[in-house]
């Protein structure tokens, strides 16, 4: 089970940094009820992706940097990466 949700955390992490996947998948999550195993997950995506390059991560994070738009993903993502 580990095994997996490592798989599916690069798996994800390569889709957004490949702008295949946008952020907007994230709005699924209960930000405010995560599981360990969510945890866990986010934590290796947003791990793999600090390793990305300023612009490329730019480009992924644009649609959120405005708070006025998906208030609820921003604050979420924000709180998140706080911790």
């Amino acid at each position: 089970q580990d095994w997996q949700r490592e798989h599916i955390a690069d798996l994800i992490a390569d889709l957004l940094l490949a702008r295949a996947l946008t952020l907007m998948a994230l709005k699924v999550i209960e930000w405010g009820e995560l599981s360990v195993a969510t945890t866990d997950c986010l934590k290796r995506v947003f791990g793999k992706m600090k390793d990305a390059n300023l612009t490329k991560l730019t480009r992924i994070f644009e649609c959120i940097m405005d708070p006025r738009k998906n208030r609820l993903l921003h604050d979420g993502l924000r709180l998140f990466l706080q911790v």
